[in-house]
């Protein structure tokens, strides 16, 4: 296959490059429509002056103009009007609002989470996204896509991750458009349901009745569960358990309706509706099919990974129209990645996004040569080798992101893909068939029981190879420098494999050498740091102080590795040998002398002068009569105090003109000795 010389590419890489670039670029939309307008003009005139030879020139800056519109457009869609409520100072925290929900998010023991607008704030209209979190009790009732909350809780600001390396939920948020967070308690607030229903409520009621109809099937549990994450997209019925079981084994992207799905769903389509079309009426057919496609992305509320994919395979039948080959489909491809990046900005910081659009290209570009190095004449292992290729190629593309955001890699995901993946069609066909079949009828006793069997090996093979602990290959570690690098030398190869001259190899010997050079000074750099760290955890206290190649970590907990926060600290650095320390009350690095006053603890006056004091598990302390003795630097309360008694000791630093450091509010403290 030879790519196809076209304009859409370096477009779509200048855009693209120039949306990356938007966020550190403090200008705002409206400045940034006049510099573009300016190098309109300027191209133009630049290019009725150049003379012919000066060709190649001028078309590179021509696509180079496509780099400040990205910026344009990442800037117009964030860009705040006059009325988005963080315009209004005044009233921000503690006017009356009215908000409208928009999307379920989340549930747990303690609160439910939605997507919310500002409808009103005080008396004037107002816009922009919120996060909204409702307290749960016993009387509480879920709320409802459409429904309007009226209430005068206080609008508060996301939250940065409180430890390094952990995810920064603040980030995600506001690159899908959400600045604002409130808090919605029992009492205080009152909702009023809409009299006409919304688009999204009838979509959620739906699911509703059809999920209901689920539950009530003679289905066992765990049939019921699955059917609802694979056909309905709700994960939040599968067990804890069994998501961690389907992560290890690399088997996740089976449990969320996107791309593996929707392409099945397009081969059974196809399949359905070859014989009603002859061949002359392919275009009809494959319409026909998209449009389907759509529907189902209706029906399933419009999430955005099922968006994703339908836009994707969407671009894929219509690029059949063109032939069946595959730069045709790759053309295409790139086409929908261009349309959705300028209607929708956010998805290109998204993981899903990312990842199905790596996974098709890996598949398109590599499959093919990787199929050139066998084949097989059985059909059986035909099949076999057609699945490896496949698998393969999209993970070569999809491995090195998935390092760089989990840390790990699931080494027997080959295996998983051989064992599950031939036999994916029919189950999910299956699960489609039981859910369009309980609308109008009884479920059978002997398809319930027969789907259950189905159901019990499934889960238990994930989890067989989910338990072979010493092929998840943990705790990697990859910068964002490193991770770019090595997707130019995949790149690289791509092209070697296409086009397979000595340029090529050039190329690939240069792109290894630049990796392993640039590996080898980040290592060195970081080999020569030396930081000491009070990580926060809640109820717990955790520390940890890297020199060189070794993590020293005291702890209050027996297992340190099933903290969150130690996880994220170790991930987010290359490997490390773990060195435990019993947490005593004197703790001395170098310049850094560390005194720990716990609920344990005795105070006396001693010679130890510290230069921080740590205060820990809710110690009963005079903050007065502590600092009469002692005159430190600084003094910190980790996660393992309630607030209010972090409050107190704030308020009494403050009296004493001392720095005061809260873990619970402003995240992890970083000493260096």
């Amino acid at each position: 296959m030879k790519l196809p010389k076209t304009p859409l590419y370096p477009i779509t890489f200048c855009f693209t490059l120039g949306t990356l670039m938007a966020p550190s670029i403090p200008h705002s939309a409206s400045s940034w429509m006049g510099c573009f307008g300016g190098l309109m003009l300027l191209s133009f005139l630049v290019i009725s002056i150049l003379k012919l030879h000066f060709k190649n020139y001028k078309t590179i800056f021509l696509y180079g103009l496509f780099i400040p519109l990205g910026v344009v457009v990442y800037k117009n869609y964030y860009e705040w009007s006059p009325e988005h409520f963080q315009n209004r100072a005044a009233s921000f925290k503690e006017g009356f609002k009215v908000l409208e929900i928009l999307e379920d998010v989340n549930e747990n023991d303690f609160s439910n989470t939605y997507f919310g607008k500002m409808i009103q704030l005080d008396s004037t209209p107002a816009i922009g996204k919120v996060l909204v979190h409702q307290a749960k009790d016993s009387l509480t009732t879920r709320l409802l896509p459409g429904n309007l909350i009226y209430t005068q809780q206080l609008l508060e600001d996301l939250q940065p991750p409180k430890n390094p390396g952990s995810f920064n939920y603040k980030r995600y948020l506001e690159n899908l458009g959400i600045s604002a967070q409130i808090d919605l308690k029992s009492n205080y607030y009152r909702v009023v349901q809409t009299q006409q229903k919304t688009l999204a409520q009838k979509i959620k009621t739906h699911h509703g009745k059809v999920k209901h109809q689920l539950l009530q099937s003679p289905l066992s549990a765990a049939s019921k569960a699955l059917v609802i994450a694979l056909v309905l997209g709700n994960r939040d019925v599968l067990s804890e358990a069994l998501l961690v079981s389907y992560q290890k084994a690399g088997m996740m992207h089976l449990l969320a309706v996107s791309g593996l799905h929707i392409g099945i769903l397009t081969g059974f389509l196809l399949l359905l509706f070859q014989p009603l079309f002859p061949k002359r009426w392919k275009g009809v057919r494959n319409m026909v099919v998209a449009l389907c496609l759509w529907l189902y992305a209706f029906w399933v509320g419009m999430h955005p990974s099922v968006v994703r994919a339908v836009t994707m395979f969407t671009a894929l039948l219509l690029g059949q129209l063109r032939g069946n080959s595959r730069s045709s489909s790759l053309h295409v491809l790139v086409l929908s990645f261009l349309v959705l990046l300028i209607c929708h900005p956010p998805y290109l910081r998204q993981l899903g996004f990312q990842m199905s659009y790596l996974a098709v290209f890996g598949i398109l570009l590599l499959h093919p040569q990787l199929q050139g190095f066998w084949k097989p004449k059985n059909i059986i292992l035909k099949r076999f080798w057609e699945i490896t290729t496949i698998s393969l190629a999209a993970q070569a593309l999809v491995a090195p992101l998935s390092i760089y955001y989990f840390h790990q890699f699931p080494g027997l995901f080959l295996i998983s893909n051989w064992i599950i993946l031939p036999f994916f069609s029919l189950f999910l066909g299956a699960c489609f068939l039981i859910t369009l079949w309980i609308q109008g009828f009884d479920l059978p006793e002997e398809w319930a029981s027969g789907f259950d069997q189905i159901v019990a090996l499934i889960n238990k093979t994930v989890g067989w190879i989910a338990q072979q602990e010493g092929f998840i290959w943990k705790q990697l570690h990859l910068s964002l420098p490193l991770l770019l690098l090595l997707y130019v030398l995949l790149v690289v190869v791509i092209l070697g494999l296409h086009y397979r001259n000595r340029q090529s190899l050039l190329a690939l010997c240069c792109s290894v050498l630049l990796l392993l050079g640039y590996y080898g000074y980040e290592k060195e750099v970081w080999l020569g740091k030396e930081d000491f760290w009070i990580l926060h955890q809640s109820r717990s206290s955790l520390l940890v102080f890297k020199e060189g190649d070794r993590l020293h970590y005291w702890s209050s907990e027996k297992r340190p590795d099933s903290l969150a926060g130690f996880q994220d600290f170790i991930n987010n650095s290359f490997p490390l040998k773990q060195i435990p320390h019993d947490l005593n009350n004197f703790i001395g690095i170098k310049n850094i002398r560390l005194l720990i006053i716990d609920s344990d603890s005795f105070f006396e006056i001693t010679d130890f002068q510290p230069t921080h004091i740590l205060i820990r598990n809710q110690a009963r302390i005079n903050m007065d009569r502590l600092l009469t003795y002692y005159r430190p630097q600084m003094i910190i309360a980790d996660g393992s105090n309630p607030p209010w008694e972090v409050a107190r000791w704030k308020t009494d630093c403050e009296k004493h003109k001392l720095r005061f450091h809260s873990t619970q509010s402003l995240g992890a403290l970083q000493i260096t000795p």
